[in-house]
């Protein structure tokens, strides 16, 4: 097992297993503490030198740190205040003379017999203040900024009300309220050891150290790890790579004086800090972990013992004697133990650990068990049958790499398009041929996207690929071990120095992550010599050997042609080389060939060029017909788009209307654009389409296209600033939001903000509206009160330009973000002050009033939201006597019966409540403030005032519906965008029977036919699908999911739709519950494999894809099934 373990390599318990530090108190006696730490990180920081690794801070490698009083203060400089232990040692010392230097009183105990603190918390809180100057900190800075900083930071102390342990913590958590305490404040509440300083009060709370009960804070530190991760004790040791815990020195044995002053002063204070009883304990709890080199505890044994907390003069000693300690020969063995596992952590710890684990120790099984494998072939191309010559070259590849005296890597370069992948193709089925021993595989350099991709390929061909796991790290490890056999592995387009590296803003270098073997051979091909130079072991291969001998130029002076201009590449691909497999007439220029053929298409087919233009914008593949601009005529778009195609300019693909484009002829299309003077008019033109066409893009199935042509437009670097570009910016950050793709949608923003200040005012609707998105945006990302802040300023600019009075949607639409975002806000009257001045507005208009027609929706739900009933009544009757008649149906009197049902459980809780109140009135004169009976009641009030306050929200939003159904609204398409269906199943939460009966009474108002709602109405039929699978009627919702997936196909829709693939992942979940697990599997490998490309890994729809997947899968395996329904 061990070999195989070897074979696959590292695993994510070595690279990102939980790393957790903790700290003894102990007044000045915590010197030792940090040279102990500093003597570990030392060792550490030297091996990964020696690695080529760069040296780390304890905050770049522990998980978690706690600590307790001036161990706290340790845990905070190193973790919080992210200081390397140098810096925290001079600081440590600096801070103690500072504050130990002069006491304050002399005695631990008054005349009276009370204790009395003995130093000045004055002088701690000021040498605080002092530390975090130095890092230019402000002293009223949260402990607690909500900064995810990656390494988690607690204190402990202990709290003077219930005498019980607390923790202070750097991060928030789901139990535990947020808290504005600041890092002084903490600092000084974990500092605060008795008759040393005085309790320090945070908000309503008072503490003094966490001595008392956590002076060794071991079990503080792993019930948090428990609390962060969700796991019990049992379940976090598999997740712990290295916890060490560090003493401040062994107390000694003392006796209980009988003296109760000395008691106080002494023994009581020496009781506190005894620190080993509880280290004892725990080391023979987590016995295994520290037999497996995981668990570590350091705390120097002899000559602390009479040092006293406060003498900050000792330090010197302090050192000496630590050395001394750490310089034993057991020590020197267990510190290098715990610098072997610390020096290969890699990454943070996630939740997903426990996942991870398991799927790398069935890696490990599968490499144990399984066999030596057959030659594997892994090629992404059949075998060109119309390849000729470059029999030179193959010729050089096969003695460069199986001659007498072979390479195991070269390169094969040459400028794009001169054939290189053909030629590297051509090779490996050469090799298939002549080396059938050799395994071969493929894989692509495009991007590191591609890579990936390539890698989990060939590991799955091989069968080692386990989801969760690293397919790069996986594969090389394979491939360099014996078992392998010998192969050929090809790096094609291997183009990108940075990639290849793994430098700039890519996490890996391709370079790194490929094997080494004696039986192993990599041919590169790249069309960067610099490239190729760097990666093989010989001098490339060159295709483009011809230019060079041709017009004699050096290599630099060829590499610095092709980093040149579009212009000079252009100019490069132009040259004549005489090509014997071509008849002498023809242009053996491929770039003037194309020129020419420009030329012939704009003076014959002038929309054929207007096209041209067009694509020289956007990306040159995945080009779909319906994103190119049209003629007055639709023919006139496929006739232009025949002769593109005829000049072999645009490639149709086999069996869609998509096209690509020759990245070359691209290049050669973007100059030719540039030098007829068309530049800026293309680029504005293509803004104004690209707006138009992303803004209906929803009901196309090539969206997702749509938006990788806009973001190639807006990020290109000839990009022009103008209200197009900002316009279309605006429509793309609405889709990213939408599709969960919050840093795309931020990168965006920062690029159209800037201008939309300086160049629209203030007031103008299309910044406002941009302004609202990108609050969302700042919502999304955790920055909410910047994202406030906006809203509001949007409010008063929508407020003093009455625009409302034209259209209030958009005011309306700011008003609920604002609403929903301002989580703390309980006055509302400010929202309710704009509320009315929009009413009033709407009011004065007729009804007919378009303004009034499609901003009522909104104003009544925001009406009703913010507790303005009467408000919301008032223009619901006029809108309702604006309606000709009424028209009654089964949903109508299916919202009155749920209306009376919820208006007679509010009444039962208005008199459940009037009763309490009068009973706890009486209980609260008769009888103590801990009665029993006191308490149970003023729980239960509380309880039963939360439901009422629930059944009042119900009955305002049933009576919304009921009229909304009764004027026969319901059908108003305006009503459907304005989120009828949230409505309606915030009615009947927890009534899912309800829910479903009521959509689908609801289903006779909707459209088919209308081409605006068409996708709403197949999103409709999908909640009534999940309504019915949420009341257990599993049959009835495969009926209407499988129709409703048929239809979306019927409209063309895209295989990566997301609201098809939500319907899918509905209709997967429903095979399950019946029992066909077979059919549930295929159904959610095929959702989850488009949402594992498209959405980031904490999206929440990639995620429930993917857990229920798992489960399935489990079922399956643990069934033995193979096939079956």
């Amino acid at each position: 097992m061990e070999q195989a373990a070897m074979v696959v390599g590292p695993g994510p318990l070595d690279e990102s297993g939980l790393c957790m530090l903790s700290f003894d108190g102990g007044g000045v006696r915590g010197l030792s503490s940090l040279y102990i730490l500093d003597h570990i990180m030392r060792n550490m920081n030297h091996q990964r030198a020696l690695a080529g690794q760069p040296t780390k801070k304890p905050c770049e490698i522990f998980d978690l740190i706690g600590g307790t009083s001036t161990g706290g203060l340790i845990a905070i400089m190193l973790g919080r205040l992210e200081m390397d232990v140098g810096e925290c040692i001079a600081a440590y010392c600096k801070l103690f003379e500072s504050v130990f230097k002069v006491k304050k009183h002399w005695s631990r105990v008054t005349a009276r017999g009370k204790t009395q603190p003995r130093f000045d918390s004055k002088k701690l809180k000021a040498a605080i203040e002092t530390v975090l100057k130095d890092r230019n900190i402000s002293p009223t800075t949260p402990f607690n900024d909500r900064v995810d900083r990656g390494c988690k930071v607690f204190v402990c102390a202990t709290s003077t009300h219930s005498m019980t342990t607390r923790r202070l913590r750097s991060y928030d958590t789901i139990k535990e309220p947020h808290s504005d305490a600041t890092i002084v404040q903490v600092a000084m509440a974990t500092s605060a050891a008795s008759t040393f300083f005085e309790p320090v009060t945070i908000g309503d709370m008072t503490y003094i150290d966490g001595g008392l009960g956590a002076n060794n804070p071991v079990d503080e530190v792993v019930g948090e790890a428990r609390y962060i991760l969700g796991h019990e004790a049992d379940e976090l040791k598999p997740l712990v790579k290295c916890f060490i815990s560090i003493g401040t020195g062994n107390p000694g044995i003392k006796s209980i004086s009988d003296n109760f002053l000395q008691f106080i002063s002494t023994t009581l204070v020496g009781l506190s800090t005894n620190t080993e009883a509880t280290a004892k304990r725990f080391a023979l709890t987590w016995r295994d972990l520290s037999q497996a080199h995981r668990y570590f505890r350091f705390n120097v044994e002899q000559g602390l013992q009479d040092i006293d907390l406060s003498e900050y003069k000792e330090s010197g000693k302090i050192k000496t004697v630590t050395q001394e300690y750490l310089e034993h020969a057991d020590r020197e063995d267990l510190v290098e133990q715990c610098v072997k596992n610390l020096k290969t952590k890699q990454k943070r710890t996630n939740r997903d650990l426990v996942e991870k684990i398991q799927a790398y120790n069935n890696t490990v099984k599968s490499a144990a068990n399984d066999p030596p494998s057959s030659p594997k072939y892994c090629l992404p191309f059949a075998k060109n049958k119309r390849f000729i010559g470059r029999e030179a070259i193959l010729k050089k590849l096969s003695n460069a790499l199986f001659g007498e005296e072979p390479y195991e890597r070269i390169a094969l370069t040459g400028l794009g398009g001169v054939g290189k992948t053909q030629t590297a193709l051509q090779f490996a089925f050469w090799v298939q041929h002549e080396k059938p021993e050799y395994s071969i595989f493929w894989l692509s350099a495009l991007s590191a996207s591609s890579f990936e991709k390539s890698c989990n390929t060939v590991a799955t061909e091989l069968n080692i690929f386990q989801q969760g796991l690293d397919s790069k790290a996986i594969l090389r490890h394979f491939l360099s071990s014996k078992k392998s056999g010998p192969w050929l592995i090809i790096v094609d387009n291997a183009d990108e120095m940075d990639l290849v590296r793994g430098e700039g803003e890519h996490s890996f270098g391709i370079d790194d992550q490929l094997p080494q073997s004696p039986a192993g051979r990599i041919l590169f091909t790249t069309r960067s010599s610099e490239v190729a130079l760097a990666v093989s072991d010989e001098e490339p291969l060159e295709l483009a050997a011809a230019y060079l001998n041709r017009n004699k130029i050096t290599i630099p002076r060829y590499l610095e042609l092709l980093r040149g201009t579009e212009q000079e590449m252009i100019s490069l691909l132009s040259r004549e080389f005489p090509d014997r497999t071509r008849y002498r007439e023809s242009k053996n220029a491929v770039a003037t060939t194309w020129l020419v053929s420009f030329g012939q298409i704009l003076a014959h087919d002038s929309m054929a060029a207007n096209l041209l233009r067009f694509i020289s914008r956007i990306e040159p593949k995945d080009i779909p017909l319906s994103i190119l601009p049209r003629g007055e005529l639709e023919e006139e778009l496929t006739y232009s788009v025949g002769t593109l195609c005829a000049y072999a300019f645009l490639v149709p693909r086999e069996g869609q209307e998509v096209y690509d484009m020759h990245s070359l002829v691209h290049l050669a299309t973007r100059v030719w654009v540039q030098k007829s003077n068309l530049a800026l008019e293309t680029t504005v033109d293509a803004y104004k389409h690209l707006a138009a066409v992303v803004h209906a893009g929803s009901e196309q199935p090539y969206w997702r296209q749509y938006i990788s042509h806009a973001l190639k437009i807006l990020r290109s670097e000839d990009r022009i600033k103008t209200r197009e570009s900002f316009v279309l910016s605006h429509e793309v950050c609405l889709y990213l939001l939408s599709d969960g793709r919050v840093r795309e949608a931020a990168e965006c923003f920062r690029q159209s903000y800037d201008w939309g200040k300086v160049h629209l005012p203030e007031d103008d609707l299309d910044r406002l509206e941009f302004e609202g998105l990108l609050a969302t945006s700042y919502f999304q990302q955790g920055q909410l009160d910047k994202a406030i802040e906006l809203l509001q300023y949007v409010v008063a600019m929508h407020e003093q330009s009455r625009s409302f009075e034209k259209d209030a949607t958009p005011l309306l639409r700011a008003l609920r973000k604002l609403r929903d975002y301002s989580i703390l806000m309980k006055d509302m009257q400010e929202t309710a002050g704009v509320l009315r001045k929009v009413a009033g507005a709407l009011n004065k208009l007729p009804s007919g009033h378009p303004a009034l027609r499609s901003s009522w929706p909104w104003l009544v739900d925001a009406f009703l939201a913010n507790g303005q009933i009467p408000e919301a009544y008032e223009l619901l009757q006029k809108l309702y006597e604006a309606e000709d008649g009424t028209k009654q149906s089964r949903a109508c009197r299916l919202i009155r019966q749920y209306y009376l049902q919820i208006a007679s459980e509010d009444r039962g809780a208005t008199a459940m409540i009037k009763t309490l109140e009068y009973e706890i009135e009486i209980l609260q004169k008769t009888a103590l403030s801990s009665d029993p009976a006191l308490l149970f009641k003023l729980d239960f009030l509380g309880r039963i005032t939360r439901c009422h306050l629930d059944l009042q929200r119900g009955l305002e939003l049933a009576q919304y519906m009921l009229a909304m159904v009764e004027g026969g609204w319901v059908a108003n398409p305006t009503l459907l965008s304005a989120g009828t269906e949230l409505v309606l199943s915030r009615i009947v939460v927890g009534d899912s029977a309800a829910r479903a009966r009521l959509f689908e009474m609801m289903s006779p108002f909707r459209s088919q036919h209308d081409p605006k709602v068409v996708l709403t109405y197949f999103e409709f039929w999908n909640q009534v699908g999940e309504a019915f699978l949420e009341d257990g009627q599993t049959l009835r919702a495969v009926i209407i999911l499988r129709r409703t997936a048929k239809a979306w196909k019927a409209a063309g829709a895209w295989d990566g739709n997301y609201q098809l693939l939500e319907v899918q992942h509905n209709l997967g979940m429903a095979y399950h519950r019946l029992g066909h697990r077979r059919r549930a599997m295929k159904l959610l490998e095929h959702v989850a494999g488009f949402r594992r490309t498209t959405l980031p890994e904490d999206n929440m729809r990639r995620v429930k894809t993917e857990k229920l997947l798992e489960v399935v899968r489990q079922e399956m395996e643990e069934a033995g099934e193979t096939g079956g329904r």
